[in-house]
């Protein structure tokens, strides 16, 4: 089956899956009644309406916070008794609901668009409804690295601008603002794609061993931030050469080896950057790392 925008089933399925749902939550409604669970019995209940968060949740979907949604909140405030089908509808409308918002706010959740609503009103702080003058060029600058004294920068900044700019108004609104962000993410998405595609590509390294890196590399991103700091660089290295990687030798060529592919200047490791500090490391079977490595592999055998 396709998915929907939030990632749960979509079509024919979904209505089965949601009368299939809704029917053990009535067997169990009337077993609990005494009256036993045989299909018949289960084919026939009913069920309150305010069950629907649990089918929802037994389909797949997340977030489920009435104060987000009208149909949620119509369900709990005033539960009616509904057959299978009648729950199967009420999903429908839950999720015709969710899509509609989510198309509305530029695909982000209402979860996510909560947390965007605040870092949007920290640049209109005398609630306008819009980013203007210093608060824009501000925002700018945040979300455009380099946009004053870079004029590629600063004609991409522009033309995404000019395409989230709706009303021509030079201002920014708050719809506006979540396609900045989204136009943003997606810029930042490709590029990654493709410096990783570089790196894999200059590291020769193989289809296991990325994967394999790719793991150990989220593993040692202790604050999940997409980056690994020189501290977590090093406490990774320190489990493949113990302790030749806290020796002063061992921690200055680490961290010149870092600093050598820190492409971006900000002291840390993205992905790509990781893949070639391996390489280097490898290559220069630092504090042993290439015959660690090596007796790894080969005991895994």
């Amino acid at each position: 089956a396709a998915a929907s925008d939030d990632g749960s089933p979509v079509g024919a399925e979904v209505g089965a899956r949601a009368i299939a749902a809704a029917g053990k939550l009535a067997a169990g409604t009337v077993a609990s009644r005494g009256v036993g669970s045989d299909i018949v019995s289960a084919r026939v209940a009913k069920v309150p309406s305010s069950e629907l968060p649990e089918v929802l949740s037994a389909l797949g979907h997340s977030s489920l916070d009435p104060e987000d949604s009208e149909v949620l909140r119509r369900a709990l405030d005033t539960p009616e008794a509904v057959d299978h089908w009648g729950l199967s509808r009420l999903v429908a409308e839950f999720r015709a609901e969710r899509r509609e918002t989510m198309q509305k706010y530029r695909g982000y959740t209402t979860a996510e668009v909560k947390v965007l609503r605040a870092q949007f009103d920290r640049y209109d702080p005398e609630a306008t409804g819009s980013i203007s003058d210093k608060h824009l060029h501000d925002l700018m600058e945040l979300l455009f690295v380099n946009v004053r004294s870079s004029f590629s920068v600063r004609n991409r900044a522009a033309e995404i601008f000019k395409v989230v700019d709706e009303d021509h108004s030079g201002t920014i609104e708050f719809l506006e603002f979540l396609s900045l962000i989204r136009e943003v993410h997606a810029e930042a998405t490709k590029k990654r794609l493709e410096k990783e595609r570089l790196a894999v590509q200059a590291t020769g390294f193989s289809s296991k061993d990325l994967r394999e890196f790719r793991e150990v590399f989220h593993m040692f991103d202790a604050n999940g931030s997409g980056d690994m700091q020189f501290e977590e660089l090093q406490q990774m290295c320190r489990l493949l050469v113990g302790d030749a990687a806290d020796t002063m030798r061992g921690t200055t060529d680490l961290q010149s080896v870092l600093n050598s592919h820190d492409q971006d200047g900000n002291k840390s490791l993205d992905f790509a950057e990781f893949l070639h500090v391996l390489r280097t490391l490898v290559d220069r079977n630092w504090c042993g790392i290439r015959d660690k490595l090596a007796a790894a592999s080969k005991s895994q055998e």
